[in-house]
């Protein structure tokens, strides 16, 4: 035998270690702990250096953010925080500061916050469950409160609540499918019962990554309860539909996950050196203790599952469903075919004879972006519609600003006012999207085509608003000097069931920005008229 060169045996045994610690890794996975362990990461806990009850660290001021502690049916203590939005902060200033909170309140009916929100029959609530790891202020989930918080105005004022998971930051267990659907469906219980008895109607839910799993799984459970006795159940009998569903990032089921995650985009797919051998990868699928089947979960919300029939006999057909899935193409961790996957799934893409229809797809022409709008109509005595949104952006990554920006306008569904009769000034002011603006960036990196498809309406019937708000981006400045005007079209679709071609309508937004300042702009340095900008080709 021909003796190998120092060099040689040092590769061969190098591969030989990365082999054996592959193998290692992949079979302690099959251990429900280490397992459980991998796929939450809650034991990466930054609350053991991190007070999360100071909140001017992540970035709010300390009367805008309440904790509150809630107790599952289980016995175990969430944390959460509910966050106010910043008009409700400056209007209630004095009181606000009389009852200033250090931490979980021992009453939450008593303090300011609870008052704000049970005493407004105008309120919004949206609820974000975020993704593994860390604790509710990490990294940038502060700034997904900020952005969804961005969209309150006074007459709809936005209040936003997250709680960490059991075995999350402060809460108390250990995290499994089971037992965050039930904290999940805790604090939805928690709104919707009792004193603060907020209709579903305007409540909108908003996962991340493992958060999209959560979410999904909520709002099923919400919609038909679970056969297991034992499983927490909604708190409300025959609930109405949520406002809308958000879906960031998310995957079909963990199986299917595991065959294509990388860390960071830092490693391969994690079976992927087991590609040569699919007994090995059939057996691993097998040992995954947590399923989370989000695809399974929302075919059945959307009516396309094999329990439709079932469920329409019980009376499910015949209440809505706004469901929005926005997937990065660059997102290196979770492949944004996941996304696809899930969008598939829910509008039975691939089954014979499924129902509903494709209303509306447009694809970037050798880009990265997609748009899809499926609807599914229930004609029976109370006609409704279940409605799928699939988009695809170009950027974003898996915790993304563009993401969060471009997700953030499904969150405008909790606009409920009927902007029909309005003209464009009076609606756009209704909408709040005036103020947005101010946080605008007239950037020539960017084009045309991303301001224009970030400032749009969807109009049905009466106008539910699908906009995406924009945000001040320090770090785009240095890239470019800024324009001293810049004009965007908001694109009004209106999609009228009786209407057979779609009719176009346009306005112009015109931002004077003297100073890089955009974010106190005055307000004579925005006008919104109807129609093209003077002398703008159409």
């Amino acid at each position: 035998m021909v003796e190998l060169k120092p060099i040689f045996k040092k590769a061969y045994w190098s591969l030989a270690a990365g082999g054996l610690v592959y193998v290692s890794f992949i079979c302690a996975l099959t251990w429900p702990n280490v397992q459980r362990f991998a796929l939450y990461a809650n034991k990466v806990n930054p609350s053991l250096w991190e007070d999360v009850n100071q909140v001017e660290r992540f970035g709010f001021l300390k009367t805008q953010v309440q904790p509150f502690n809630l107790v599952t049916p289980d016995n175990e203590t969430i944390y959460g925080w509910h966050l106010l939005p910043l008009h409700l902060c400056r209007e209630h200033e004095e009181e606000l500061n009389a009852n200033e909170p250090s931490g979980p309140a021992e009453d939450y009916t008593r303090t300011p916050a609870f008052k704000f929100l049970a005493n407004d029959p105008d309120a919004r609530v949206v609820v974000n469950f975020h993704g593994n790891a860390a604790h509710i202020g990490s990294a940038q989930r502060p700034e997904i409160y900020r952005m969804f918080l961005g969209l309150s105005t006074p007459s709809n004022p936005v209040h936003v609540f997250a709680i960490d998971y059991r075995g999350f930051g402060v809460s108390t267990g250990s995290p499994t499918e089971e037992g965050l659907i039930t904290d999940g469906v805790s604090l939805i219980n928690f709104l919707t019962a009792g004193s603060l008895n907020i209709p579903p109607s305007r409540i909108v839910i908003a996962g991340q990554s493992l958060g999209t799993a959560v979410s999904a799984a909520v709002a099923e459970r919400y919609a038909f309860g679970s056969p297991d006795p034992a499983a927490i159940q909604p708190a409300i009998q025959d609930p109405e539909p949520f406002a809308g569903v958000v879906l960031l990032a998310s995957f079909s089921n963990l199986r299917n996950l595991i065959e294509s995650y990388s860390f960071k985009g830092i490693t391969p797919p994690m079976l992927s050196p087991l590609m040569g051998y699919p007994r090995v990868q059939r057996w691993v699928r097998r040992h995954i203790v947590d399923h989370w089947d989000t695809a399974a979960r929302l075919a059945r919300l959307t009516g396309v599952g094999p329990s439709a029939e079932e469920d329409a006999k019980a009376g499910y057909a015949s209440k809505g469903l706004d469901l929005a899935i926005v997937h990065a193409f660059n997102d290196v961790e979770i492949p944004w075919y996941e996304g696809r996957n899930v969008w598939i799934a829910a509008t039975g893409e691939n089954q014979k004879d499924a129902p509903g229809t494709l209303v509306y797809q447009k694809k970037e022409e050798g880009g990265a972006t997609e748009v899809k709008i499926w609807e599914n109509r229930w004609s029976g005595k109370n006609s409704a519609v279940k409605k799928v949104r699939w988009e695809r952006v170009g950027y974003g990554d898996h915790c993304p600003d563009d993401l969060l920006d471009y997700a953030c306008g499904h969150i405008a569904v909790l606009k409920t006012a009927s902007y029909r009769d309005m003209d464009i000034q009076e609606a756009m002011t209704q909408v709040s999207l005036t103020p947005q603006i101010k946080s605008a960036i007239a950037d020539p990196a960017f084009s045309d085509m991303l301001w224009t498809r970030d400032l749009h309406f969807w109009v049905k019937d009466t106008i539910e608003t699908n906009y995406a708000i924009l945000r001040s981006r320090q770090e785009r400045l240095k890239r470019g000097a800024p324009q001293s005007h810049a004009r965007h079209r908001i694109a009004h679709k209106n999609k009228r069931t009786e209407a057979p071609e779609p009719a176009a309508v346009t306005a112009t937004v015109t931002i004077h920005a003297p100073t890089q300042d955009f974010l106190h702009l005055p307000s004579a340095h925005i006008a919104v008229s109807e129609g093209d900008a003077p002398g703008s080709a159409q």
